[in-house]
């Protein structure tokens, strides 16, 4: 119709150029009504056959499934066509988009130099401390080899003493028997003489050869038992006082026999070279073991106050065999706690001193330096610089602090003499709100008077007050530090302080160095006060702080309300916190970087009875606003300059600790050779 419609068009439009024919457009003539019908069927078929061809066309697109996809990409042309967003906004929603990521890489990048930071240190200490351990082992293979050809001498000497008096006996018997011989031949010339002399023979030989084989007998039955006597409980100790060797031999026998539930380690030298020991007690006693308390005891800071030593070595003694014989309160004491026991901290003083009851000499260090005046002191103008401060202390306090850094300490007591009295901080004040009527009151001063009043009043008569005649009364047993004398640099405030421990100086003879034969009744008197000291350990409230991912936090501040103190308490390497309180209300607050502050009230229980504290963990929410992107890291996270945190590391896990179990089992067979052969 088309090709129709065109040829007619021309052939008309040739007969109008040839005929030239002028047409009126107002006029409708013949042609154009002509013209005007052909166009109007014209557009009417074009139309139709539009239509016919595109409702085909949609219906092969429909059922062709090669064709389906021509009409998905109809429908994205037109949706992009339609659906137009203003440009202005796209931008400013992608630039912001764009700031956001940014932000969050800034953070990663960060982040990941702290921790890259966190990692060189822990690799330091790790190699200080492998150092370190090369360095304790090498002197212990060197008393290991002394101690045993000591023990060799001495065994051989005391056969070769035997030896020597059967001699000696058997001489005697061979003179006596000659005389009577020479009488018996003067009386008869009988051949019974000679039969005599067999006989006399037999009795001259016989006792000397059965007196060798019974030293042989005796020395193979040793070396029989010597496994025996060394992995069986040590023998009775002795009140008396052991010279460092003798307390060196004592731990490490303990040790070797009871491998399960001790652990002896050194935290350092004395001037001298001396080894500080320490030997921890508990079912876990290489490592911390999260929930489990730390506790400690130390004595003999000054050399010539002896009594410490006694009592620790009686105490280690008493909770041994207490476990080994399934008692109750052994049982609970080391299933509950990490028990930390140094007998002596000065054993160059206990070297230098003599047995005056009050003005001996051993005060002092091999320095001559007071121990208990060497600590960095926190109302001495250190605060700010307290490393500074330990660069100059004497070796046995920088061995204190190394270890407090590395045990995560909550209660502890110093065991002092020449006094019969529990003292507690403040040892020293600068004259602040701290000095309240004539005492340095601490933040915690309900909790330390407490546990001063415990010890006392378990003591045999330290509650008294007024036992020594040469020292003026203590109302109840007890008394504030600085109430007594003022001290700077004492170890119990730094304890306090720096460590967060909890400690107190127990002063429990009369007598700085009392004589031998008290020494008995002086353990019965303190028995009883040690083990319920040691039972505070379970008051108030423990437990760990999580992130918002469910991760434990170090250095998140626990603060308790109304107890604001010098350095805030902070969580461990683990996400610990121990606080000790009261039975009481307590409202917490909690803060850790990038994190909401979270505030809880707590109804603290009365725990030593239960040997437990009460538990309680904190669980932090992020905070979601990015007003402040750049977050600090955790292990640095608002630390005052006040305070002097170092990042407590595992005992024995991270800082690689000497296990003397097998060292001490050879050390155990010298000493048992030793005490066999004295």
């Amino acid at each position: 119709m088309a090709a129709q419609f065109r040829k007619s068009a021309g052939r008309t439009a040739s007969n109008s150029s040839e005929q030239q024919v002028d047409v009126s457009c107002e006029v409708p003539t013949e042609t154009k009504r002509t013209a005007l019908k052909y166009c109007l069927l014209l557009a009417s078929g074009l139309a139709c056959v539009i239509i016919i061809y595109f409702t085909m066309n949609l219906k092969l697109h429909q059922t062709v499934s090669s064709l389906k996809n021509h009409l998905r990409f109809g429908n994205v042309a037109s949706s992009m066509c339609h659906d137009i967003v203003p440009l202005k906004e796209n931008y400013e929603t992608k630039k912001m988009e764009l700031l956001k990521i940014e932000a969050d890489i800034e953070q990663k990048i960060l982040e990941r130099q702290l921790k890259n930071q966190e990692i060189k240190h822990w690799a330091w200490v790790s190699n200080e401390a492998a150092n370190r351990e090369m360095a304790v082992g090498v002197q212990l293979f060197t008393s290991l080899i002394r101690s045993l050809e000591r023990s060799q001498a001495e065994l051989i000497g005391m056969i070769d003493a035997k030896q020597k008096t059967t001699k000696t006996q058997a001489k005697g018997f061979t003179q006596e028997l000659e005389q009577e011989i020479s009488a018996l031949m003067r009386r008869s010339s009988s051949p019974v003489t000679v039969v005599g002399v067999g006989r006399c023979s037999s009795r001259i030989y016989g006792p000397a050869k059965r007196q060798t084989g019974h030293t042989a007998v005796m020395s193979s039955g040793l070396l029989f038992l010597l496994p025996c006597l060394i992995l069986t409980p040590a023998a009775t100790l002795e009140f008396r006082y052991h010279n460092n060797p003798e307390i060196e031999q004592y731990l490490l026998q303990v040790n070797a026999s009871n491998p399960a539930i001790t652990h002896l380690y050194s935290i350092g030298q004395s001037v001298r070279g001396q080894q500080l020991w320490v030997l921890a007690l508990g079912l876990s006693p290489r490592r911390h073991t999260v929930g489990i308390p730390e506790f400690k005891y130390v004595a003999n800071m000054h050399g010539n106050e002896v009594l410490g030593r006694v009592v620790l070595l009686q105490l280690i003694d008493d909770l041994v065999r207490g476990y080994r014989n399934n008692e109750t309160w052994s049982l609970q004491l080391l299933n509950s706690t990490r028990i930390h026991i140094l007998p002596t901290m000065n054993p160059d003083g206990f070297d230098e001193s003599d047995t005056d009851c009050q003005y001996s000499q051993g005060r002092t260090n091999y320095n001559g330096v007071d121990l208990n005046r060497n600590f960095p002191d926190a109302f001495a103008g250190l605060r700010r610089q307290p490393q500074l401060a330990e660069q100059s202390c004497e070796a046995e306090v920088r061995a204190v602090i190394g270890w407090l850094r590395t045990e995560s300490f909550v209660l502890s007591a110093n065991l002092h003499g020449g006094a019969l009295v529990a003292s507690y901080p403040y040892d020293n004040s600068n004259g602040g709100s701290e000095l309240v009527g004539g005492a340095s009151v601490t933040p915690d001063d309900d909790v330390f008077v407490h546990l001063a009043k415990v010890y006392s009043y378990n003591h045999a008569s330290m509650y008294k007050g007024d036992i020594c005649g040469d020292s003026r009364p203590f109302l109840e047993g007890v008394t504030n530090g600085y109430q007594w004398y003022p001290l700077a640099g004492g170890m119990q405030d730094y304890n306090y302080v720096w460590a967060q421990c909890l400690e107190l100086t127990l002063e429990i003879s009369c007598c700085k160095f009392p004589p031998v034969q008290q020494l008995p009744a002086l353990w019965t008197d303190n028995r009883k006060s040690l083990l319920a000291f040691i039972q505070q350990v379970h008051l108030g409230v423990k437990g760990r702080v999580f992130d918002g991912s469910g991760v434990p936090v170090q250095n998140a501040v626990v603060e308790v309300k109304g107890r604001t103190n010098m350095c805030p308490f902070r969580t461990d390497r683990h996400g610990e916190y121990y606080r000790l309180l009261l039975p009481g209300n307590y409202s917490f607050t909690v803060t850790y970087p990038g994190h909401e502050v979270l505030t809880e009230t707590l109804n603290v229980p009365h725990g030593p009875d239960r040997y437990s504290a009460m538990k309680h963990d904190f669980m932090l929410r992020r905070i979601t606003t990015s007003a402040n992107p750049t977050q600090a890291d955790p292990t640095q996270a608002s630390l005052t300059p006040s305070c002097d945190y170092n990042l407590r590391l595992e005992a024995g896990g991270v800082v690689p600790r000497p296990t003397w179990t097998g060292l001490g089992a050879v050390l155990g067979l010298a000493a048992a050779l030793q005490s066999l052969v004295g």
